[in-house]
């Protein structure tokens, strides 16, 4: 995933496995902006069952994200204030 966030390429796309190989998913860059002067990125993330291979839902197409660079500290976890 981090990978994907510092490409900072629209589209771009990582997989990624669990550490039992059973689960994974793959999460794309969607939307970049810059917020209060950090890097920031929206990730479209989809989850797998990797030994079905297919989706874990096929009613839920997965989740977005959004994340932002803090200087010193790496990537976050981005929440904003709900719009009115």
């Amino acid at each position: 995933m981090i990978q994907v966030l510092e490409s900072h390429e629209l589209g771009m796309v990582a997989e990624q496995a669990g550490g039992d190989g059973t689960l994974g998913g793959s999460s794309e860059l969607c939307g970049v902006l810059i917020r209060d002067g950090m890097r920031c990125g929206t990730l479209q993330h989809r989850f797998s069952d990797l030994v079905a291979d297919d989706a874990i839902r096929s009613d839920v197409s997965g989740c977005a994200v959004d994340a932002c660079e803090v200087v010193g500290e790496g990537w976050t976890f981005a929440f904003w204030p709900a719009s009115p």
